[in-house]
């Protein structure tokens, strides 16, 4: 980019001609701003063809074009790139690139107006082309008037070019309005908070009300115009981006978050009127380390009740910003009043992996104790565990005692797997006894039964497949002859009488009594063939796991 010479007073006039120009172009100039995305040209001018351009576009050059090839023109120059844009005193030059095609047109200042010549062409499609590129023009120009000190020189009507239309409305250039009459310049209000996806952007005229200044609503002075302008063009420098509401921008580039905040941010401070997230500045010490607690202990209904929170320099995060770090998919992420803070992903997995595990259970259950167990691959250091709960995993993991009741006819591995089942029943966990087929598991887990029934009042329940059912009932009264069984039927329904020791009920079966199922009370309940749960329909298996 060659910019040579330095501005004269004569020079400087020019530039407030173009400042009356955006004055009159009004909203729809605005509007192209506000549809810039950020933009790769490539520009070569010098400051006498700033100047000449500028006073070049003071006139009303859209009334040379067709209204299709406005709007057309229009629609490329939101939706495409110029690779280059060339101004020289007399003509400028735009060159885009369309698929393997290259496309440049040609635009003349001539003593009648603009005149252009389009490597597509003449007719509707050039026309379109030269619309196009005086945008990419007009977009240059505005570049380097944001870039220049606000000008103190009032741009006057008898300065402005006798080719400005008498209806073209230009702010404060009427010699019979008295200079106090004019709209008041209002204060641009800028406002950035953080959101889930970057650092936002609002803009607000401070004049008592919430209206967006980036709504186009409101009318605007040539000055709020220029102060917009200046506005979004920093903006698209610093890789803002719009969003679809067109009332804010928003930096989503992560890698362009903290050098805003350090280089940027305080050149805004002094521009603006600028107010701020309190987690903006932070920004600027990199990313923060969260520490994860988690603190276990037991609930008013018997279980266990988690309370865990992410911590920054010894503060727990709010729920919110808990969750946010929950969902992100990066390891680090922007928080309202914290600025960036980065997790760690083993952190992550330990919740995600935890956490459904409790809230999965059906709410008329309570959380059991057992679920600690599976931090044991996290390792225990990550919970920080009440005495009570400490006590309780140190006596789970202990031997269990031996059993004095149990019959003599047992095996000593059989012997064994019974204390086991009774020690993890004793602390409210649910086991599963998976010894090989023939190794006698229906006789290990009758043992049980029977032990248990001497010490409580309440039955127990066996649900099995119904081809099992009368093994069961044959078995219970072969070895234990005092164990008072009944199998589960139509005639015989559960909870009918008061003298069993033991329901045997079938999956099949337990589908119909499913009334007299919730209405009783168990000491123990065993499912036998617990695979056969998976095969059931939804209904059945929930009945089940009741």
């Amino acid at each position: 980019m060659a910019v040579n010479g330095e501005a004269s007073r004569g020079k400087t006039i020019a530039l407030d001609l173009l400042k009356a120009r955006l004055a009159a172009q009004g909203k729809q100039l605005l509007e192209w701003w506000f549809f810039m995305s950020s933009r790769t040209a490539q520009r070569t001018y010098t400051r006498a063809a700033v100047d000449q351009w500028s006073t070049a576009l003071m006139a009303d050059w859209e009334h040379q074009f067709s209204s299709s090839s406005l709007a057309d023109g229009r629609r490329y120059y939101r939706e495409h790139d110029a690779k280059s844009v060339e101004l020289t005193t007399d003509a400028a030059t735009i060159s885009y690139k369309q698929g393997k095609l290259d496309w440049y047109v040609v635009i003349d200042i001539g003593a009648e107006g603009l005149s252009h010549r389009a490597s597509i062409g003449g007719g509707e499609a050039g026309a379109a082309l030269a619309v196009a590129g005086i945008y990419e023009v007009e977009e240059l120009l505005g570049d380097v008037l944001a870039e220049l000190p606000s000008l103190e020189v009032e741009a006057k009507a008898d300065s402005l070019p006798r080719s400005i239309p008498d209806s073209m409305p230009v702010v404060s250039a009427d010699k019979k309005q008295p200079a106090d009459s004019r709209p008041p310049h209002r204060a641009l209000a800028v406002h950035l908070d953080i959101v889930a996806d970057g650092i936002r952007l609002q803009a607000f005229w401070a004049e008592g009300n919430s209206r967006s200044a980036l709504d186009l609503e409101t009318a605007v002075t040539h000055e709020e115009r220029e102060t917009l302008i200046r506005l979004l063009t920093l903006l698209r420098k610093s890789g803002f981006v719009r969003s679809p509401s067109r009332a804010e921008y928003v930096l989503r580039d992560r890698m362009r978050w903290i050098p805003f905040v350090q280089q940027t941010f305080p050149v805004w401070r002094k521009l603006f009127p600028l107010t701020f997230d309190a987690g903006i500045p932070l920004i600027a010490k990199g990313a923060q380390q969260a520490q994860l607690r988690t603190k276990v202990n037991r609930s008013t209904d018997g279980g266990i009740a988690v309370d865990w929170s992410f911590y920054v320099h010894g503060t727990p995060l709010e729920a919110r910003d808990n969750q946010w770090l929950l969902r992100a998919h990066e390891n680090s992420i922007l928080l309202p009043g914290k600025g960036l803070i980065q997790v760690r992903a083993e952190d992550v997995e330990h919740l995600r992996e935890f956490r459904p595990a409790m809230s999965g259970l059906e709410a008329h259950f309570k959380t059991p104790w057992w679920l600690l167990l599976l931090q044991q691959k996290h390792g225990q250091e990550r919970l920080e565990i009440s005495p009570e709960l400490k006590s309780w995993v140190k006596s789970l993991r202990a031997p269990p005692p031996a059993l004095s009741t149990l019959p003599d006819f047992l095996r000593p591995y059989q012997r064994q797997g019974v204390e086991w089942l009774h020690h993890l029943l004793k602390h409210d966990c649910s086991p599963l006894l998976a010894d090989e087929m023939g190794l006698g598991k229906t006789i290990q887990v009758l043992s049980l039964l029977n032990n248990s029934s001497t010490a409580s009042e309440l039955p127990s329940l066996v649900v099995c497949p119904a081809s099992v059912t009368p093994v069961w009932q044959s078995e219970s009264e072969r070895f234990f002859p005092k164990l008072r069984t009944a199998v589960a039927s139509g005639s015989d329904p559960l909870g009918s009488r008061k003298d069993i020791d033991l329901w045997i009920v079938s999956y099949s079966q337990l589908r119909r009594q499913r009334k007299l199922l919730e209405q009783t009370k168990f000491e123990i309940a065993v499912l036998d063939e617990a695979q056969f749960v998976k095969n059931l329909m939804p209904k059945q298996r929930t009945l089940a796991w009741r």
